[in-house]
């Protein structure tokens, strides 16, 4: 996401190119608590801010062996630069995944175990884009989850993230 793993590398405006970009994230959700994410996105930039690919992710909260989301998907975008370092985004990713929701145990001591579930989510992103050079740049935004083939993949997951991007 993150976003999610949520933005790209700087454009050169020399045209349309092809780029890949590992991105870390953070945030914060009301099931993760506070989560990080791990992604990488393959795609196709054009000079008019319209970009898009295919990218996965994996994601871990507070309690990383029972709170888990990995997922692979296409995307679409839209970048508008304000001016040449910082530019508003807005992206739209489909992807399969498989999560594990933590579950509280509560008993003499407070234990986690998770219930697992897999299908399709719908994540849609808005937020800001600082580049600090060409392949380097740091965002902060909102992520939106909706489950598509079950609501229950969704319950929570919305909530705000801030990444680093490194551009290659």
């Amino acid at each position: 996401m993150l976003c999610t793993l949520q933005a790209h590398a700087q454009d050169d405006g020399s045209g349309p190119d092809w780029f890949i970009t590992p991105s870390i994230a953070g945030g914060y959700n009301s099931v993760q608590g506070t989560m990080f994410v791990f992604g990488l996105d393959l795609g196709l930039r054009t000079d008019s801010g319209i970009f898009g690919g295919v990218g996965g992710f994996y994601a871990a909260g507070n309690h990383p062996d029972d709170d888990r989301e990995m997922g692979v998907g296409p995307f679409i975008g839209y970048a508008y630069p304000i001016v040449r370092w910082f530019s508003v985004q807005v992206r739209e990713d489909l992807d399969w995944v498989d999560q594990r929701n933590p579950v509280l145990v509560t008993g003499t001591t407070d234990t986690y175990t998770y219930d697992q579930q897999n299908g399709m989510i719908s994540q849609t992103y808005g937020g800001v884009h600082f580049a600090f050079s060409r392949n380097f740049g740091i965002s902060a935004g909102y992520r939106g989850v909706i489950g598509i083939s079950k609501s229950s993949l969704a319950d929570g997951r919305s909530g705000f993230v801030y990444g680093l991007t490194i551009g290659i």
